[in-house]
Protein backbone atom coordinates (compact mmCIF):
# COMPACT_ATOMS: atom_id res chain seq x y z
CA UNK A 1 0.00 0.00 0.00
CA UNK A 2 2.94 2.31 1.20
CA UNK A 3 4.86 1.65 -1.95
CA UNK A 4 2.11 2.52 -4.44
CA UNK A 5 1.44 5.82 -2.65
CA UNK A 6 4.60 6.65 -3.22
CA UNK A 7 4.46 5.44 -6.89
CA UNK A 8 1.66 7.66 -7.46
CA UNK A 9 3.33 10.80 -5.82
CA UNK A 10 6.46 10.77 -7.58
CA UNK A 11 4.45 10.23 -10.90
CA UNK A 12 2.35 13.48 -10.30
CA UNK A 13 5.82 15.66 -9.33
CA UNK A 14 7.73 14.60 -12.66
CA UNK A 15 7.90 16.31 -16.33
CA UNK A 16 5.32 15.26 -18.93
CA UNK A 17 7.97 14.23 -21.66
CA UNK A 18 5.27 13.15 -24.20
CA UNK A 19 3.12 16.44 -24.15
CA UNK A 20 6.12 18.17 -24.38
CA UNK A 21 7.93 16.40 -27.15
CA UNK A 22 4.29 16.43 -29.33
CA UNK A 23 3.80 20.37 -28.53
CA UNK A 24 7.90 20.90 -30.43
CA UNK A 25 6.71 18.99 -33.51
CA UNK A 26 3.55 20.77 -34.00
CA UNK A 27 5.23 24.16 -33.32
CA UNK A 28 7.59 23.52 -36.21
CA UNK A 29 5.54 22.41 -38.25
CA UNK A 30 3.69 25.62 -38.04
CA UNK A 31 6.45 27.47 -38.29
CA UNK A 32 7.65 25.59 -41.53
CA UNK A 33 4.57 26.48 -43.16
CA UNK A 34 4.04 30.20 -42.05
CA UNK A 35 7.72 30.43 -43.71
CA UNK A 36 6.93 28.25 -46.89
CA UNK A 37 3.97 30.69 -47.50
CA UNK A 38 5.74 34.17 -47.02
CA UNK A 39 8.25 32.84 -49.33
CA UNK A 40 5.81 31.89 -51.96
CA UNK A 41 4.33 35.29 -51.44
CA UNK A 42 7.75 37.22 -51.83
CA UNK A 43 8.38 35.08 -54.63
CA UNK A 44 5.59 35.80 -56.50
CA UNK A 45 5.99 39.81 -55.43
CA UNK A 46 9.56 39.69 -56.77
CA UNK A 47 7.79 37.78 -60.12
CA UNK A 48 5.39 40.94 -60.47
CA UNK A 49 8.28 43.38 -60.18
CA UNK A 50 10.49 41.35 -62.48
CA UNK A 51 7.45 40.87 -65.07
CA UNK A 52 6.70 44.67 -64.83
CA UNK A 53 10.28 46.09 -65.32
CA UNK A 54 10.96 43.64 -68.41
CA UNK A 55 7.09 44.44 -69.84
CA UNK A 56 8.20 48.60 -69.40
CA UNK A 57 11.82 47.89 -70.60
CA UNK A 58 10.15 45.97 -74.01
CA UNK A 59 8.45 48.98 -75.34
CA UNK A 60 10.35 49.56 -78.59
CA UNK A 61 12.38 53.57 -78.02
CA UNK A 62 10.93 56.19 -80.42
CA UNK A 63 11.31 56.61 -84.28
CA UNK A 64 14.25 58.59 -84.70
CA UNK A 65 13.83 62.01 -86.91
CA UNK A 66 16.00 64.13 -88.90
CA UNK A 67 16.75 67.37 -87.87
CA UNK A 68 15.26 70.57 -89.30
CA UNK A 69 18.89 70.80 -90.53
CA UNK A 70 19.59 67.49 -92.29
CA UNK A 71 16.03 67.60 -93.62
CA UNK A 72 16.88 71.10 -95.51
CA UNK A 73 20.03 69.66 -96.59
CA UNK A 74 18.63 66.34 -98.27
CA UNK A 75 15.52 68.56 -99.89
CA UNK A 76 18.19 70.55 -101.83
CA UNK A 77 20.59 68.15 -102.35
CA UNK A 78 17.39 66.64 -104.53
CA UNK A 79 16.52 69.84 -106.22
CA UNK A 80 20.17 70.30 -107.06
CA UNK A 81 20.29 66.52 -108.19
CA UNK A 82 17.11 66.94 -110.57
CA UNK A 83 18.26 70.42 -112.08
CA UNK A 84 21.57 68.81 -113.27
CA UNK A 85 20.08 65.67 -114.30
CA UNK A 86 17.40 67.61 -116.31
CA UNK A 87 19.79 70.33 -117.54
CA UNK A 88 22.17 67.59 -118.83
CA UNK A 89 19.39 66.37 -121.34
CA UNK A 90 18.40 69.72 -122.66
CA UNK A 91 20.69 69.24 -126.04
CA UNK A 92 19.64 65.72 -127.00
CA UNK A 93 16.18 66.56 -126.80
CA UNK A 94 16.02 69.59 -128.23
CA UNK A 95 18.33 67.81 -131.05
CA UNK A 96 15.57 65.16 -131.21
CA UNK A 97 12.42 67.49 -131.88
CA UNK A 98 14.12 70.34 -134.24
CA UNK A 99 15.56 67.41 -136.26
CA UNK A 100 12.52 66.98 -138.62
CA UNK A 101 13.12 71.03 -139.21
CA UNK A 102 16.29 70.03 -140.40
CA UNK A 103 15.57 67.32 -142.52
CA UNK A 104 12.26 69.82 -143.86
CA UNK A 105 14.73 72.48 -145.07
CA UNK A 106 15.89 70.60 -148.99
CA UNK A 107 12.04 70.33 -149.20
CA UNK A 108 11.42 74.02 -148.78
CA UNK A 109 14.57 74.60 -151.07
CA UNK A 110 12.86 72.04 -154.02
CA UNK A 111 9.30 74.25 -153.46
CA UNK A 112 11.68 77.73 -153.34
CA UNK A 113 13.74 76.97 -156.60
CA UNK A 114 10.60 76.66 -158.37
CA UNK A 115 8.62 78.74 -161.00
CA UNK A 116 5.50 78.47 -158.84
CA UNK A 117 7.38 78.43 -156.00
CA UNK A 118 9.03 81.73 -156.91
CA UNK A 119 5.87 83.49 -157.65
CA UNK A 120 4.17 81.97 -154.17
CA UNK A 121 6.52 83.30 -152.64
CA UNK A 122 6.42 86.67 -154.28
CA UNK A 123 2.85 87.03 -153.75
CA UNK A 124 2.46 85.89 -149.86
CA UNK A 125 5.62 88.53 -149.35
CA UNK A 126 3.45 91.25 -151.06
CA UNK A 127 0.25 90.37 -148.91
CA UNK A 128 2.23 90.39 -145.89
CA UNK A 129 1.70 86.51 -144.94
CA UNK A 130 4.66 84.35 -146.36
CA UNK A 131 5.26 82.79 -143.08
CA UNK A 132 2.49 79.66 -144.21
CA UNK A 133 4.67 77.60 -146.26
CA UNK A 134 7.45 77.99 -144.07
CA UNK A 135 5.60 76.72 -140.86
CA UNK A 136 3.84 74.14 -142.80
CA UNK A 137 7.05 72.41 -144.83
CA UNK A 138 9.33 73.52 -141.83
CA UNK A 139 7.90 73.30 -138.44
CA UNK A 140 5.08 70.99 -138.85
CA UNK A 141 4.69 69.30 -135.65
CA UNK A 142 7.31 70.91 -133.54
CA UNK A 143 4.99 72.26 -131.15
CA UNK A 144 3.44 68.75 -130.30
CA UNK A 145 7.18 67.61 -130.19
CA UNK A 146 8.13 70.87 -127.97
CA UNK A 147 4.98 69.89 -125.58
CA UNK A 148 6.24 66.58 -125.43
CA UNK A 149 10.29 67.13 -124.73
CA UNK A 150 8.44 69.91 -122.15
CA UNK A 151 6.77 67.11 -120.13
CA UNK A 152 9.92 64.82 -120.37
CA UNK A 153 11.79 66.74 -118.65
CA UNK A 154 9.21 67.63 -116.11
CA UNK A 155 9.10 63.49 -115.97
CA UNK A 156 12.76 63.41 -115.21
CA UNK A 157 12.69 66.27 -112.82
CA UNK A 158 10.27 64.51 -110.30
CA UNK A 159 11.66 61.52 -110.96
CA UNK A 160 15.42 62.12 -109.88
CA UNK A 161 14.08 64.49 -107.11
CA UNK A 162 12.23 61.88 -105.52
CA UNK A 163 14.67 59.03 -106.35
CA UNK A 164 17.69 61.23 -104.83
CA UNK A 165 15.91 61.93 -100.82
CA UNK A 166 15.96 58.05 -99.68
CA UNK A 167 19.96 57.47 -101.57
CA UNK A 168 21.40 60.63 -99.94
CA UNK A 169 19.44 59.66 -96.44
CA UNK A 170 21.22 56.21 -96.46
CA UNK A 171 24.70 58.04 -97.51
CA UNK A 172 24.47 60.33 -94.77
CA UNK A 173 22.73 57.93 -92.14
CA UNK A 174 20.19 60.49 -91.68
CA UNK A 175 17.18 59.03 -89.43
CA UNK A 176 14.07 59.63 -91.25
CA UNK A 177 11.01 58.85 -89.14
CA UNK A 178 7.49 58.79 -89.88
CA UNK A 179 7.39 62.79 -89.74
CA UNK A 180 10.41 62.93 -91.67
CA UNK A 181 9.00 60.35 -94.30
CA UNK A 182 5.41 62.89 -94.33
CA UNK A 183 7.34 65.67 -94.70
CA UNK A 184 9.40 64.60 -97.40
CA UNK A 185 5.84 63.27 -98.83
CA UNK A 186 4.89 66.41 -98.89
CA UNK A 187 7.71 68.14 -100.33
CA UNK A 188 7.70 65.98 -103.88
CA UNK A 189 3.83 66.76 -103.97
CA UNK A 190 4.63 69.98 -103.92
CA UNK A 191 7.68 70.08 -106.34
CA UNK A 192 5.55 68.11 -108.87
CA UNK A 193 3.02 71.23 -109.12
CA UNK A 194 5.46 74.04 -108.52
CA UNK A 195 6.61 76.19 -111.95
CA UNK A 196 6.18 72.75 -114.31
CA UNK A 197 7.94 73.20 -117.81
CA UNK A 198 5.20 71.67 -119.56
CA UNK A 199 2.98 75.51 -118.70
CA UNK A 200 5.84 78.07 -118.13
CA UNK A 201 7.87 76.71 -120.91
CA UNK A 202 5.45 75.64 -123.45
CA UNK A 203 3.88 79.12 -123.27
CA UNK A 204 7.14 81.15 -123.93
CA UNK A 205 7.86 79.05 -126.41
CA UNK A 206 4.69 79.16 -128.24
CA UNK A 207 5.16 82.78 -127.98
CA UNK A 208 8.35 82.99 -129.82
CA UNK A 209 7.45 80.41 -132.47
CA UNK A 210 5.18 82.68 -134.55
CA UNK A 211 7.58 85.77 -134.29
CA UNK A 212 10.55 83.81 -135.14
CA UNK A 213 8.70 81.93 -138.29
CA UNK A 214 7.47 85.36 -139.74
CA UNK A 215 11.31 86.72 -139.18
CA UNK A 216 12.64 84.01 -141.30
CA UNK A 217 10.03 84.58 -144.21
CA UNK A 218 10.90 88.31 -144.18
CA UNK A 219 14.41 87.73 -144.98
CA UNK A 220 13.64 85.10 -147.23
CA UNK A 221 10.48 87.57 -149.07
CA UNK A 222 13.58 91.02 -148.86
CA UNK A 223 16.48 88.79 -150.99
CA UNK A 224 13.72 87.34 -153.37
CA UNK A 225 12.46 91.00 -153.82
CA UNK A 226 16.09 91.97 -154.82
CA UNK A 227 16.54 88.67 -157.18
CA UNK A 228 13.65 89.78 -159.06
CA UNK A 229 14.81 93.13 -159.74
CA UNK A 230 17.53 91.49 -160.70
CA UNK A 231 15.99 88.74 -162.87
CA UNK A 232 13.89 91.48 -164.55
CA UNK A 233 16.16 92.98 -167.35
CA UNK A 234 17.72 89.59 -168.25
CA UNK A 235 13.99 88.25 -168.48
CA UNK A 236 12.46 91.53 -170.52
CA UNK A 237 15.86 90.94 -173.12
CA UNK A 238 14.84 86.93 -173.27
CA UNK A 239 10.79 87.94 -173.77
CA UNK A 240 11.45 90.67 -176.35
CA UNK A 241 13.29 88.17 -178.76
CA UNK A 242 10.79 85.67 -177.70
CA UNK A 243 7.84 88.00 -179.04
CA UNK A 244 9.85 89.41 -182.33
CA UNK A 245 10.45 85.79 -183.21
CA UNK A 246 6.73 84.85 -181.96
CA UNK A 247 5.26 87.63 -184.21
CA UNK A 248 6.82 86.64 -187.38
CA UNK A 249 6.13 82.36 -186.98
CA UNK A 250 2.69 83.86 -185.94
CA UNK A 251 1.95 85.88 -189.43
CA UNK A 252 0.17 82.93 -191.28
CA UNK A 253 -2.36 83.36 -188.45
CA UNK A 254 -4.10 86.52 -189.55
CA UNK A 255 -6.40 88.78 -187.00
CA UNK A 256 -5.09 85.98 -184.94
CA UNK A 257 -1.81 86.58 -185.20
CA UNK A 258 -1.56 89.27 -182.18
CA UNK A 259 -2.93 86.55 -179.35
CA UNK A 260 -0.55 84.28 -180.83
CA UNK A 261 2.70 86.46 -180.38
CA UNK A 262 1.35 87.33 -177.06
CA UNK A 263 1.48 83.52 -176.39
CA UNK A 264 4.51 83.47 -177.48
CA UNK A 265 6.00 86.21 -175.47
CA UNK A 266 3.97 84.40 -172.35
CA UNK A 267 6.02 81.42 -173.26
CA UNK A 268 9.21 82.61 -173.31
CA UNK A 269 8.60 84.59 -169.95
CA UNK A 270 7.91 81.34 -168.61
CA UNK A 271 11.09 79.57 -169.88
CA UNK A 272 13.19 82.82 -169.00
CA UNK A 273 11.86 82.31 -165.65
CA UNK A 274 12.62 78.85 -165.56
CA UNK A 275 15.94 78.84 -166.86
CA UNK A 276 16.80 81.86 -164.03
CA UNK A 277 15.48 79.99 -161.35
CA UNK A 278 17.64 76.74 -162.16
CA UNK A 279 20.61 78.95 -162.96
CA UNK A 280 19.89 80.30 -159.50
CA UNK A 281 19.07 77.20 -157.93
CA UNK A 282 23.01 75.64 -158.95
CA UNK A 283 25.05 79.32 -157.60
CA UNK A 284 22.61 79.76 -154.39
CA UNK A 285 21.09 77.11 -153.31
CA UNK A 286 23.49 75.63 -150.55
CA UNK A 287 23.74 78.97 -149.40
CA UNK A 288 20.08 79.22 -148.83
CA UNK A 289 19.98 76.43 -147.48
CA UNK A 290 23.10 77.17 -145.04
CA UNK A 291 21.19 80.59 -144.15
CA UNK A 292 18.00 78.62 -143.40
CA UNK A 293 20.10 76.45 -140.79
CA UNK A 294 21.54 79.79 -139.40
CA UNK A 295 18.09 80.94 -138.72
CA UNK A 296 16.77 77.55 -137.17
CA UNK A 297 20.18 77.41 -135.12
CA UNK A 298 19.13 80.70 -133.61
CA UNK A 299 15.46 79.70 -132.78
CA UNK A 300 16.75 76.50 -131.31
CA UNK A 301 19.33 78.13 -129.15
CA UNK A 302 17.12 80.77 -127.91
CA UNK A 303 15.03 78.02 -127.15
CA UNK A 304 17.62 76.72 -125.35
CA UNK A 305 18.57 79.74 -123.42
CA UNK A 306 14.65 80.20 -122.65
CA UNK A 307 14.14 76.29 -121.11
CA UNK A 308 17.88 76.77 -118.34
CA UNK A 309 16.11 80.02 -117.64
CA UNK A 310 12.89 78.05 -116.77
CA UNK A 311 14.14 75.14 -115.25
CA UNK A 312 16.72 77.72 -112.85
CA UNK A 313 13.36 79.35 -111.93
CA UNK A 314 11.37 76.30 -111.36
CA UNK A 315 14.63 75.41 -109.06
CA UNK A 316 14.05 78.51 -106.94
CA UNK A 317 10.57 78.32 -106.95
CA UNK A 318 10.89 74.17 -105.27
CA UNK A 319 13.48 75.65 -102.85
CA UNK A 320 10.85 78.26 -101.61
CA UNK A 321 8.28 76.06 -101.01
CA UNK A 322 10.49 73.36 -99.89
CA UNK A 323 12.02 75.83 -96.70
CA UNK A 324 8.48 75.87 -95.61
CA UNK A 325 8.18 72.60 -95.16
CA UNK A 326 11.27 72.50 -92.98
CA UNK A 327 10.02 75.42 -91.13
CA UNK A 328 6.82 73.40 -90.22
CA UNK A 329 9.02 70.02 -89.36
CA UNK A 330 11.03 72.14 -86.88
CA UNK A 331 8.51 73.80 -85.19
CA UNK A 332 6.89 70.15 -84.72
CA UNK A 333 10.18 68.81 -83.59
CA UNK A 334 10.34 71.37 -80.96
CA UNK A 335 7.12 71.01 -79.64
CA UNK A 336 7.71 67.31 -79.75
CA UNK A 337 10.99 67.84 -78.03
CA UNK A 338 9.44 69.92 -74.98
CA UNK A 339 11.75 73.09 -75.78
CA UNK A 340 8.77 74.67 -77.70
CA UNK A 341 8.73 77.96 -79.88
CA UNK A 342 8.26 80.98 -77.76
CA UNK A 343 11.43 82.45 -78.54
CA UNK A 344 11.12 81.51 -82.41
CA UNK A 345 7.94 82.98 -82.18
CA UNK A 346 9.13 86.24 -80.59
CA UNK A 347 11.50 87.26 -83.01
CA UNK A 348 9.19 86.57 -85.93
CA UNK A 349 6.57 88.83 -84.19
CA UNK A 350 9.38 91.15 -83.89
CA UNK A 351 10.03 91.31 -87.24
CA UNK A 352 7.01 91.51 -88.78
CA UNK A 353 6.19 94.59 -86.11
CA UNK A 354 8.99 96.50 -87.73
CA UNK A 355 8.97 95.76 -91.66
CA UNK A 356 4.52 95.90 -91.40
CA UNK A 357 4.77 99.96 -91.14
CA UNK A 358 6.70 100.32 -94.22
CA UNK A 359 4.86 98.37 -96.62
CA UNK A 360 2.58 101.02 -97.46
CA UNK A 361 3.90 103.87 -95.88
CA UNK A 362 7.22 105.52 -97.07
CA UNK A 363 7.82 107.66 -94.35
CA UNK A 364 8.78 104.52 -92.32
CA UNK A 365 11.29 103.66 -94.73
CA UNK A 366 13.52 106.02 -93.06
CA UNK A 367 17.67 104.35 -93.71
CA UNK A 368 18.40 103.91 -90.36
CA UNK A 369 15.16 101.92 -89.88
CA UNK A 370 15.95 99.69 -92.81
CA UNK A 371 19.80 99.55 -92.15
CA UNK A 372 18.58 98.06 -88.39
CA UNK A 373 16.12 95.35 -89.97
CA UNK A 374 18.57 94.64 -92.11
CA UNK A 375 21.30 93.72 -89.00
CA UNK A 376 18.69 92.00 -87.32
CA UNK A 377 17.44 89.45 -89.80
CA UNK A 378 21.24 88.56 -91.12
CA UNK A 379 21.66 86.66 -87.83
CA UNK A 380 19.00 84.19 -88.44
CA UNK A 381 20.46 83.14 -91.96
CA UNK A 382 19.84 79.17 -92.14
CA UNK A 383 17.37 79.44 -88.94
CA UNK A 384 15.07 76.30 -89.76
CA UNK A 385 12.17 77.97 -88.58
CA UNK A 386 12.87 81.82 -89.44
CA UNK A 387 14.94 81.61 -92.69
CA UNK A 388 12.13 81.53 -95.13
CA UNK A 389 10.89 85.28 -93.14
CA UNK A 390 14.68 86.15 -93.94
CA UNK A 391 14.97 85.44 -97.05
CA UNK A 392 11.40 87.14 -97.88
CA UNK A 393 12.44 89.64 -96.01
CA UNK A 394 15.38 90.58 -97.17
CA UNK A 395 13.85 90.66 -101.25
CA UNK A 396 11.19 93.18 -99.47
CA UNK A 397 14.01 95.17 -98.22
CA UNK A 398 16.30 95.31 -102.02
CA UNK A 399 13.95 98.49 -103.17
CA UNK A 400 13.12 99.79 -99.82
CA UNK A 401 14.97 102.68 -100.54
CA UNK A 402 13.50 103.37 -104.16
CA UNK A 403 11.10 106.00 -105.06
CA UNK A 404 9.83 107.40 -108.81
CA UNK A 405 9.62 110.90 -109.55
CA UNK A 406 7.01 110.80 -111.91
CA UNK A 407 6.54 114.63 -112.55
CA UNK A 408 8.40 117.96 -111.85
CA UNK A 409 7.90 121.69 -111.95
CA UNK A 410 10.06 124.83 -111.69
CA UNK A 411 8.00 127.68 -110.35
CA UNK A 412 9.91 131.43 -110.36
CA UNK A 413 11.03 134.36 -111.32
CA UNK A 414 13.98 136.20 -112.55
CA UNK A 415 15.66 138.73 -109.85
CA UNK A 416 13.67 142.05 -109.83
CA UNK A 417 16.29 143.91 -111.47
CA UNK A 418 16.32 141.37 -114.59
CA UNK A 419 12.62 140.54 -115.23
CA UNK A 420 10.77 140.81 -118.31
CA UNK A 421 7.69 139.77 -120.72
CA UNK A 422 10.06 137.22 -122.73
CA UNK A 423 10.57 133.81 -123.42
CA UNK A 424 13.31 131.88 -121.50
CA UNK A 425 14.72 128.40 -122.20
CA UNK A 426 17.70 126.26 -120.96
CA UNK A 427 18.18 122.89 -119.30
CA UNK A 428 17.40 120.95 -115.70
CA UNK A 429 19.30 118.53 -114.26
CA UNK A 430 17.30 115.88 -111.59
CA UNK A 431 18.67 113.25 -110.14
CA UNK A 432 21.90 112.86 -112.41
CA UNK A 433 20.04 113.15 -115.53
CA UNK A 434 19.64 116.07 -118.23
CA UNK A 435 16.41 117.12 -119.32
CA UNK A 436 16.37 120.35 -122.22
CA UNK A 437 13.70 123.02 -121.30
CA UNK A 438 12.18 124.45 -124.81
CA UNK A 439 11.10 128.28 -125.05
CA UNK A 440 8.85 129.14 -122.90
CA UNK A 441 6.91 132.39 -122.10
CA UNK A 442 7.63 134.06 -118.68
CA UNK A 443 6.50 137.36 -117.89
CA UNK A 444 7.57 139.86 -115.58
CA UNK A 445 4.62 139.67 -112.85
CA UNK A 446 4.31 135.92 -112.75
CA UNK A 447 7.42 134.29 -113.77
CA UNK A 448 7.13 131.00 -115.50
CA UNK A 449 6.23 127.72 -114.41
CA UNK A 450 8.27 124.62 -116.02
CA UNK A 451 6.94 121.04 -116.46
CA UNK A 452 8.72 118.25 -116.42
CA UNK A 453 8.70 114.49 -116.53
CA UNK A 454 11.81 113.15 -115.56
CA UNK A 455 11.09 109.86 -114.69
CA UNK A 456 13.66 108.63 -112.72
CA UNK A 457 14.36 106.37 -109.19
CA UNK A 458 15.48 108.29 -106.34
CA UNK A 459 17.06 106.99 -103.13
CA UNK A 460 15.51 107.81 -99.75
CA UNK A 461 19.15 107.49 -98.19
CA UNK A 462 20.71 109.63 -100.25
CA UNK A 463 19.67 113.59 -101.02
CA UNK A 464 18.02 114.39 -105.00
CA UNK A 465 20.38 117.34 -106.26
CA UNK A 466 19.26 119.17 -108.52
CA UNK A 467 19.94 121.85 -110.89
CA UNK A 468 18.42 124.70 -113.67
CA UNK A 469 20.06 127.05 -115.72
CA UNK A 470 18.00 129.69 -117.79
CA UNK A 471 18.38 131.66 -121.17
CA UNK A 472 16.40 134.78 -121.32
CA UNK A 473 15.95 135.83 -124.82
CA UNK A 474 16.08 139.76 -125.28
CA UNK A 475 15.37 141.40 -128.29
CA UNK A 476 17.72 144.10 -128.47
CA UNK A 477 20.42 143.30 -126.14
CA UNK A 478 22.42 140.24 -125.75
CA UNK A 479 20.89 137.20 -123.99
CA UNK A 480 21.03 136.58 -120.33
CA UNK A 481 21.75 133.99 -118.32
CA UNK A 482 20.89 132.55 -114.83
CA UNK A 483 21.73 129.47 -112.39
CA UNK A 484 20.33 127.69 -109.32
CA UNK A 485 20.12 124.51 -107.53
CA UNK A 486 20.00 122.77 -104.59
CA UNK A 487 19.31 119.50 -102.76
CA UNK A 488 16.44 117.83 -101.16
CA UNK A 489 15.62 115.18 -98.54
CA UNK A 490 13.09 113.18 -99.75
CA UNK A 491 11.81 111.85 -96.30
CA UNK A 492 12.50 114.93 -94.40
CA UNK A 493 9.68 116.24 -96.73
CA UNK A 494 7.28 113.77 -96.98
CA UNK A 495 6.98 114.58 -92.73
CA UNK A 496 4.68 112.22 -90.98
CA UNK A 497 2.42 111.77 -94.25
CA UNK A 498 1.06 108.52 -94.73
CA UNK A 499 0.51 106.38 -97.91
CA UNK A 500 3.07 105.72 -100.78
CA UNK A 501 2.70 108.91 -103.33
CA UNK A 502 3.53 112.21 -102.35
CA UNK A 503 3.80 115.53 -103.31
CA UNK A 504 7.05 117.46 -102.43
CA UNK A 505 8.47 120.42 -102.55
CA UNK A 506 12.07 122.98 -101.68
CA UNK A 507 12.63 126.36 -102.35
CA UNK A 508 16.04 127.38 -103.79
CA UNK A 509 17.08 130.69 -105.55
CA UNK A 510 18.04 131.23 -109.29
CA UNK A 511 20.50 134.15 -109.24
CA UNK A 512 22.36 136.09 -112.73
CA UNK A 513 25.38 135.09 -113.96
CA UNK A 514 27.23 137.81 -115.63
CA UNK A 515 29.73 135.92 -117.02
CA UNK A 516 28.29 133.19 -118.41
CA UNK A 517 28.83 133.21 -122.37
CA UNK A 518 26.50 130.36 -123.26
CA UNK A 519 23.80 127.82 -121.19
CA UNK A 520 26.35 125.27 -120.71
CA UNK A 521 28.74 127.50 -118.41
CA UNK A 522 26.33 128.95 -116.47
CA UNK A 523 26.94 128.46 -112.07
CA UNK A 524 24.13 126.48 -110.54
CA UNK A 525 25.41 127.91 -107.19
CA UNK A 526 23.18 131.20 -106.59
CA UNK A 527 23.18 132.17 -102.81
CA UNK A 528 21.30 134.93 -104.40
CA UNK A 529 18.41 136.30 -106.28
CA UNK A 530 14.63 135.38 -106.48
CA UNK A 531 13.00 132.32 -104.76
CA UNK A 532 11.64 129.63 -106.60
CA UNK A 533 9.75 126.31 -106.12
CA UNK A 534 10.88 122.59 -107.15
CA UNK A 535 7.77 120.50 -106.81
CA UNK A 536 8.27 116.55 -107.29
CA UNK A 537 5.45 113.63 -107.65
CA UNK A 538 6.80 111.03 -105.80
CA UNK A 539 5.70 107.34 -105.60
CA UNK A 540 7.05 104.06 -104.05
CA UNK A 541 5.74 100.37 -104.14
CA UNK A 542 4.37 98.40 -101.61
CA UNK A 543 6.23 96.22 -100.49
CA UNK A 544 4.53 92.14 -100.48
CA UNK A 545 3.09 91.14 -97.64
CA UNK A 546 4.79 88.54 -95.65
CA UNK A 547 3.70 84.78 -96.68
CA UNK A 548 6.49 83.19 -94.90
CA UNK A 549 5.08 83.63 -91.17
CA UNK A 550 5.84 80.46 -88.79
CA UNK A 551 2.62 78.76 -87.77
CA UNK A 552 2.72 80.56 -84.20
CA UNK A 553 -0.46 80.31 -81.89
Amino acid sequence: MTDSTETSAERRKGPNLARWFWGSIIMMAVLSLVLGIAATTRNLSDSGATTTVAAEGSQPPAPAEASATELQELLNTANKAALQAVTSQIDPLLNAAYEPVYDAIPTYANFHYTVLGEYAELSEAALGNMSGKLQDTLFAGLDVRLASMHTKMDTLFSSEFQQALPENAEQNGIHTGPLTRQVLGDAVARMRITAPLATTAALSTGLALKPMVKVMAKKIGAKLAMKAGAKTGGKLATVLGGTGAGAALCSWAGPGAGLCAAAGGLGAWIVADYGIVKLDEYWNREEFESDLRGMVDDQKNAHRKSLEQALAERAVAVQKSSAKFVQKHDFTLRELSGEGNAETCAVAARLYEKFEPMRENLRERKPLAIEALRSEIAGYHGHPSLGPLVQELEENLKKATEVKVSSAEIKGNLPTENRADRKVSGNVYIGGIKIDVAKTNATEINGFNIYLNPNFTARTNLPVTFSIAIEQHLRIHRNRFFGGGGKMDVLERVGNSKGLQHTVSTMFRIGHDQTAKDIENVSKQSHFGHWSTLTLTLRAEPMSPLSSMPECQ
